[in-house]
């Protein structure tokens, strides 16, 4: 009904021609595994972290912070078909206590992966 362009509103009548097909390919992983919303959001001492799978996997699970940098992996392994709870403390690999802040918690199976949001408050 309206167009816009570079945010300003384009009044003339236009005809659109795509000389190119396009093509979206399923993810065959979609309805293979999931990753649920770790709880409490936000925590202060530890978090749970939940996971389904519906094949068996070999997966990984890190954390990492808004900068990117690894701060702990939480699993690495192999796992039947089924549904998983991982605890997590708020401590590094290190073993050190993590400042307060946004972190990332990702689920890699294979070479896809998905990753969420959470919060730590002191």
């Amino acid at each position: 009904e309206n167009f816009y362009l570079n945010n300003t509103q384009m009044e003339d009548i236009f005809t659109f021609k795509i000389n190119q097909s396009l093509s979206v390919k399923s993810n065959p992983y979609l309805n293979d595994f999931s990753l649920g919303d770790n709880f409490p959001n936000p925590f202060n001492s530890t978090t749970k972290i939940m996971f389904s799978l519906n094949e068996d996997f070999n997966i990984k699970i890190y954390v990492n912070d808004i900068r990117g940098h690894l701060i702990k992996s939480l699993t690495d392994g192999f796992y039947e078909k089924g549904t998983y709870t991982i605890d997590w403390n708020g401590k590094d690999n290190k073993g050190s206590n993590i400042v307060s802040g946004v972190y990332f918690y990702k689920i890699l199976v294979d070479d896809n992966s998905f990753t969420k949001k959470m919060l730590f408050v002191k």
